[in-house]
């Protein structure tokens, strides 16, 4: 039942989750509302791929959101969203993330909250910035998924936008994905010239280590 329109009107939150996401990289700042995102000033596209009324999302759906943001001059696409890692990778959804990757689009996605040794779909695919979530002591989150991670972000109790003027905490890898979608907003600004490649190299490089030294399937780059 996808609407396919565009307008404000088209992408009204339904369960609070884009929301918050929205807030934890982009909310303003200086605005005595309560808190600000990573990037207050950049630009958001919100893209409702989920059914209306539901919390969840049809890959048809996901497929096209990601094609919209790539034509439509996202830089980075943030997917606070997946499925388990055992139902392996889909042929058309891999097609469209590899169809962004080569228009330059950054893609970051949420490891998963099952607590499997295995990040979900679409994070596990190749060149995607798979996030793993670490609580408020920058321990690892007992819920995030990991395995094949790049990255580690807070994503426990998480304070940011929510539906109504409100504000409200949050945890889940969903809520460490727009961390580090921020982080790359923030360094795709201060070095414009560079590719997204070396935006990304980066960000990794630059992690603060946590976990076993260097790289680990917890914390990822750090």
């Amino acid at each position: 039942s996808e609407t396919q329109t565009e307008g404000i009107s088209a992408v009204e939150d339904d369960f609070g989750h884009g929301t918050h996401v929205a807030g934890i990289i982009a909310a303003d700042q200086d605005n005595l509302a309560g808190g600000c995102g990573i990037a207050p000033n950049a630009a958001l596209m919100v893209i409702k791929a989920n059914q209306a009324g539901e919390g969840s999302f049809t890959g048809d759906s996901l497929i096209r959101a990601i094609y919209y943001a790539a034509d439509h001059g996202a830089d980075i696409i943030n997917l606070g969203l997946g499925r388990p890692a055992y139902t392996g990778s889909n042929a058309a959804e891999k097609q469209a993330i590899d169809y962004a990757l080569a228009k330059g689009v950054m893609i970051v996605a949420a490891a998963g909250n099952e607590s499997e040794s295995a990040v979900g779909y679409p994070a596990a695919y190749a060149n995607v910035l798979s996030v793993s979530a670490s609580t408020i002591n920058g321990t690892f989150a007992s819920y995030s998924n990991y395995g094949a991670v790049d990255i580690c972000a807070p994503g426990s109790d998480i304070y940011s936008t929510l539906p109504g003027d409100t504000f409200g905490k949050l945890s889940g890898t969903s809520m460490a994905t727009p961390v580090v979608v921020g982080a790359l907003a923030l360094l795709r600004t201060a070095y414009p010239d560079e590719t997204p490649d070396q935006i990304q190299t980066r960000l990794l490089s630059t992690a603060q280590d946590f976990g076993t030294a260097g790289y680990d399937p917890y914390f990822g780059n750090g």
